[in-house]
């Protein structure tokens, strides 16, 4: 297991209590702290696999296949292998350094999100969200150094109270988790940060305890200037008025521990049946006791000498499998099934045998699996958004940061953030193209951003292609465009035009 499942399960196994259970209050504070050992039993079968009974079979198989942490896998995977896009974006009507504006916040987010690690950080906060059921995120701001950390924790590690008149507003969030794995209760260590809303303002305060609740350390309180807790909880799934969330292992629990059983008894008949059954009849029983069945044993056999005429006779007799087409099949519905339940597509070699992998194909297959990250992403699309707001408010708050991530004094303007998901799916590049040239040709897109995407060009390589192709242009309307340019200006100007008389007698000799 994972240094940070592990630190998990020993922040909740041996957690005091009453270092949490004094900051909560109300009904929906006790079905957290009692959701606990629910939450530990799906992380336990995400790491060693659904278990099952295996009844009083002597060396009975355990064998576990972790079905349900491959579809976990699959779909965290799907969603963030690819990291959504975060951009920020400024009305043009500001002014003309609205650009400039618009670039150093962009700048500040993609430093901030490379500094980080945040796009390795999101795909395992994905997993942890569709284990335990919601996961919580924090920014914080160091004042020594200025750096910003952006941290995930598991449902196991903190816990959370909302506005009693509105649940999307945070008022409070408790961060905790064990420092050390020691028995003696008076020498473990565990961290508690409190994120808390007074006044309108967020006060963080720390401090240490150990095992039997008593406090250690605790520091003074910070006061920030945020009017905001610097951080917030997802949700997986869910109805209205949901606080705690759905966890995606639950849904496949059952499935996988049915299938495990089912492999678990099928290894188990195939080491009592591989090897064949010896038999012999009329043999002399000290004779054939232990007959050797490796390649090139040696029988020296003699009949039962107290069967007069009898010939002794040894044969084999070869187990017959005859469940297994049936097991197959209720192996492969089972297996189905699980991935039918979590909307993920089978893309094995066997499943794909025989379908064209093209891109609108892998689209369609994908379709389920797509809307599925889509709806998960409505929650995750407001959290990265609010991630973005608190780094930029956080580096007007804190002149460090500012300086570390940002050049001058950041301008207080009007902003939006804009995130995009990002699915890994192969696309038909040719199709892509052709839809692409059709919008500039209709003048819904521009050249510039065609050549941008496909040809890789940057701003400046743009315009210098753009004034090449509008010199091309102008060259082939003219209609001495292959005579030097002086050359045909000199006969167009030789030319004598037509005076009005001209045409006047052209008139009179059409009509003679």
């Amino acid at each position: 297991m994972s240094v940070d499942g592990e630190r998990t399960y020993i922040a909740m196994t041996k957690t005091p209590m009453s270092m949490i259970a004094d900051e909560l209050q109300g009904l929906f504070s006790k079905q957290l702290l009692e959701e606990f050992a629910e939450v530990i039993k799906y992380y336990q079968i995400y790491d060693e696999g659904a278990s099952f009974v295996t009844g009083n079979v002597e060396n009975a198989n355990d064998i576990r296949t972790k079905l349900a942490a491959s579809l976990i896998d699959k779909e965290a995977r799907f969603m963030f292998a690819v990291a959504p896009d975060i951009t920020i974006e400024i009305d043009k009507k500001n002014g003309e350094k609205a650009s400039e504006i618009q670039s150093t916040y962009q700048s500040i987010v993609d430093k901030v999100r490379k500094d980080t690690k945040f796009n390795q950080k999101l795909l395992k906060a994905a997993k942890d969200c569709f284990i335990g059921k919601r996961v919580a995120y924090i920014v914080n701001f160091d004042d020594t150094t200025g750096k910003i950390n952006i941290s995930f924790m598991p449902s196991l590690e903190f816990v959370y109270e909302t506005d009693e008149h509105d649940n999307d507003v945070l008022t409070k969030l408790i961060v905790f988790y064990a420092t050390n794995d020691v028995s003696n209760k008076e020498e473990q260590c565990y961290f508690k940060k409190k994120y808390e809303m007074v006044n309108g303002k967020c006060v963080i305060t720390e401090a240490l305890y150990n095992g039997l609740g008593d406090v250690i350390e605790e520091k003074d309180e910070l006061k920030t200037d945020f009017e905001y807790i610097p951080g917030g909880v997802i949700l997986n799934g869910g109805l209205t008025g949901d606080m705690l969330g759905e966890s995606d292992i639950a849904k496949v629990a059952d499935l996988e521990k049915c299938y495990n059983k089912m492999s678990s008894k099928d290894l188990d008949a195939e080491n009592k049946n591989m090897n064949p059954i010896l038999y012999t009849i009329d043999m002399e029983k000290n004779a054939t006791k232990n007959l050797p069945t490796v390649a090139g044993s040696f029988w020296d056999l003699m009949s039962d000498p107290n069967n007069d005429g009898a010939k002794g006779e040894v044969g084999t007799i070869e187990p017959k499998m005859e469940y297994s087409t049936a097991l197959d099949t209720t192996l492969d519905r089972i297996r189905a099934n699980a991935f039918e339940v979590l909307d993920i597509p089978d893309v094995s070699a066997k499943a794909m045998q025989g379908v064209v992998s093209s891109g609108k194909t892998l689209k369609a297959i994908y379709w389920g699996l797509m809307v599925r990250c889509d709806e998960k992403f409505a929650e995750w699309r407001s959290a990265l958004e609010h991630i973005a707001t608190t780094i930029i408010d956080g580096c007007k708050m804190f002149e460090k940061a500012r300086k570390r991530y940002a050049d001058g004094k950041l301008n207080d303007i009007d902003y939006s953030v804009l995130v995009e998901n990002n699915y890994p799916i192969q696309e038909d590049i040719n199709e892509e193209k052709e839809m692409d040239l059709q919008e500039v040709h209709n003048k819904v897109r521009s050249k510039k951003s065609y050549m941008k995407k496909y040809m890789g060009l940057d701003d400046k390589d743009v315009e210098e292609e753009l004034q090449q192709m509008a010199r091309e242009r102008q060259i082939e309307e003219n209609s001495y465009g292959f005579l030097p340019q002086n050359v045909g200006q000199q006969r167009a100007q030789n030319q004598q035009q037509p005076t009005f008389s001209d045409l006047l007698n052209q008139d009179a000799n059409a009509n003679i």
